[in-house]
């Protein structure tokens, strides 16, 4: 699924590791001094390209995997071989290795990759969907958006029309072009995929929403709130169902939070404080009231109020998030100073000066221990607190 919209201005593409525009050196090459870089470069990748190879060939050993060594292969025979590379590559997956993954994965497709082997081009096709979701996870896109692309080339060839995996493989693709922000190609490739998405699935529910994030970041808010409420029908039905997931009210609750960012984009206060009232509901009653996506449906709630103009129940709520982040981080954690501030915000909104002193102050003590002496938040902080001392004073404006 596609990041949460977290704010009225467009959201960025989900953070990643960027891969290195940098080439690898060669010998002979030399640095910006002048100095010859490329054997020690190539050296050090040949070790290190050494040392990946040695722990896949002894995982493979572990797994019971074929390996032709002249040609860097894995052999599959059968079921049985696709498995074993399955569990091969569990590991350093999960251990976030996923350079080595990429090449157990690599080693898999040029084993599927011989002729008269039609039998598994199904499997081919889920490999390089796999190798897409891996480089997601890196953060290189752009290699992910080739992968994808191979996937839905492959599958569409060898699976039924509209085939579910095919459908999954044109979302993935979608996402990958959200992420390098080319969303009208986005928009293309969700709707492919919505056209084989099954009825009523919580997975064309899933399709919807992301066609709402593309239509919202561009500033097309029509659009996404009538898509985004298309999403929560399918998920409603879901909701009222015999057995309640923990999977579909999340997913419920950020299709609600999305239409409560698009109405506070258009001013819509009322409709926004309730969708996200829903939210916080349906989240309370499967995740502890101190989880971070209720935390955050909360703070969602209080913006709305705030935005109304209402700040006396802004900050009450504000209050209630500030005590269950100080029981779980104490009281100088990040996420606790950064509530503290809004707070004092709220109050300076409510022209009630010496209550946003009393948390400005936490703030500027918290700031002066943990950030450098020229950041731009202590400044900010710093004159903050010198305008309502003077406007206290009755020196300055009472506008601050």
């Amino acid at each position: 699924q596609m990041p949460n919209i977290r704010g009225t201005e467009r959201p960025p593409p989900r953070p990643g590791y960027l891969a290195s525009d940098k080439k690898q050196s060669k010998a002979g090459e030399n640095d910006a001094d002048g100095n010859d870089v490329g054997t020690t470069d190539r050296n050090a990748s040949d070790e290190a390209d050494g040392n990946d190879a040695d722990d896949i060939l002894a995982l493979a050993a572990s797994c019971n995997v074929p390996i032709d060594i002249d040609e860097d292969t894995f052999i599959i025979d059968g079921p049985a071989h696709l498995r074993s590379v399955h569990d091969l590559v569990t590991a350093p997956i999960q251990q976030r290795k996923f350079d080595t993954a990429l090449e157990i994965f690599d080693k898999l497709l040029k084993g599927l990759m011989i002729p008269n082997n039609s039998k598994l081009n199904h499997v081919v096709g889920a490999t390089h969907h796999n190798i897409g979701i891996i480089q997601c996870c890196q953060g290189d896109y752009a290699s992910a958006l080739r992968s994808f692309q191979d996937a839905v080339m492959v599958r569409t060839k060898c699976l039924p029309i509209n085939h579910p995996d095919t459908a999954v493989s044109y979302m993935r693709k979608g996402m990958a072009e959200f992420a390098l922000q080319k969303f009208e190609a986005s928009l293309a490739s969700f709707h492919r995929a919505l056209e084989s998405a099954p009825t009523n699935n919580a997975t064309r529910a899933k399709i919807l929403t992301n066609i709402g994030v593309t239509h919202f970041c561009k500033n097309n808010l029509a659009e996404a709130l009538k898509v985004f409420t298309f999403a929560l029908e399918i998920q409603r039905q879901w909701l009222d169902g015999q057995i309640r997931r923990e999977s579909i009210v999340f997913d419920s609750s950020v299709t609600l939070g999305n239409m409560g960012i698009v109405y506070l984009a258009r001013a819509d206060y009322d409709l926004a404080f309730y969708v996200y009232e829903e939210a916080c509901l349906l989240l309370t009653s499967s995740f502890r009231k101190d989880h971070d996506i209720v935390l955050s449906s909360l703070a969602h709630l209080a913006i709305s109020k705030a935005k109304n103009e209402d700040y006396a129940k802004s900050i009450k709520l504000f209050q209630g998030i500030l005590r269950s982040q100080q029981s779980r981080f104490g009281t100088n954690g990040p996420q606790v100073i950064e509530t503290t501030g809004i707070i004092g915000y709220l109050y300076i909104k409510s022209v009630d000066f010496h209550a946003a002193l009393k948390f400005l102050h936490q703030v500027r003590n918290w700031q002066t221990k943990n950030l450098d002496a020229d950041h731009t938040s202590r400044k900010m902080t710093d004159d903050t607190i010198q305008a309502i001392e003077k406007c206290l004073q009755g020196s300055a404006s009472v506008w601050v």
